[in-house]
């Protein structure tokens, strides 16, 4: 099941409920309950449940006008899943990828985990932990170290010292925002700082964002100049957005979503 109608039917289940207990949708999707507690981060972000401890509960005065919620949520995901599965199409076995904090990167993580022989170097706990699900023997996962922040990601000077330090030949980089002036930025300092640092290091970067960061308020900037630059974004982003970002040197191209399967 894919990540955007699980969580429309957790949605539905704690509007029916009243809540529900973090362990028991773990078992009744039979996902990890790590995988379920980011779910429930996401609801709770867009104002669609109320997170507690051990799960979920319904928002008060929320249960009314549901269907537009549903389907805006819908929408998100599906297009951040569309996003990572084309991310995930540019990594090769063998290689070294960089993985920053957000939840296209996690999404695009769960992809990953079927690369053999891959060595992953990530800042963020959350995409740390979707490998560290899977365990497998032939992939290796570097975490930078680092301050822990409210992201859930290990940033500062010795995470941005390590990033720099290693080879790498596929770096990712979500951007939280796209300000007015077509520069795609992050809301967290830290965060920003490392996706520079991935900039730098790695032989290949691939950007990516969805439509929901147009106008968006992130302060910090991680491209300070017109470098050509390529961003993934998904169908639903403006074409005055795309504007924007033509404006500023970054060419937005658009996912294809996932592949049809082989016959």
């Amino acid at each position: 099941m894919l990540a955007s109608a699980r969580q429309v039917a957790i949605l539905e289940i704690v509007d029916r409920d009243g809540g529900a207990q973090l362990r028991q949708l773990a078992d009744l999707f039979g996902v990890s309950p790590g995988t379920i507690r980011r779910d429930l981060t996401m609801l709770d972000a867009s104002g669609l449940v109320a997170r507690v401890h051990g799960g979920a509960v319904r928002r008060p005065g929320t249960a009314r006008s549901r269907k537009p919620l549903r389907s805006a949520v819908l929408v998100r995901q599906t297009a951040r899943a569309a996003i990572a599965a084309d991310a995930a199409r540019v990594v090769a076995p063998g290689t070294v990828v960089a993985l920053p904090a957000g939840p296209i990167s996690e999404l695009l993580a769960e992809h990953l985990t079927t690369v053999p022989e891959l060595t992953v170097v990530t800042y963020s706990l959350p995409v740390a932990q979707v490998f560290r699900a899977h365990q497998r023997d032939d992939q290796t996962l570097i975490l930078t170290g680092g301050v822990f922040t409210g992201t859930q990601g290990l940033t500062g000077p010795l995470a941005a010292g390590t990033m720099h330090s290693l080879r790498i030949d596929t770096g990712f980089v979500e951007f939280d925002g796209i300000a007015p002036n077509g520069r795609p930025a992050n809301v967290d300092a830290g965060t920003a700082e490392l996706n520079r640092a991935v900039l730098a290091a790695a032989a290949r970067v691939v950007c990516y964002t969805d439509h929901t960061a147009w106008h968006r308020l992130a302060a910090h900037e991680v491209i300070t100049g017109a470098s050509g630059v390529l961003l993934l974004v998904d169908a639903h982003l403006r074409q005055e957005a795309r504007g924007d970002l033509a404006s500023a040197g970054i060419r937005a191209v658009v996912a294809r979503g996932p592949a049809p399967p082989r016959p």
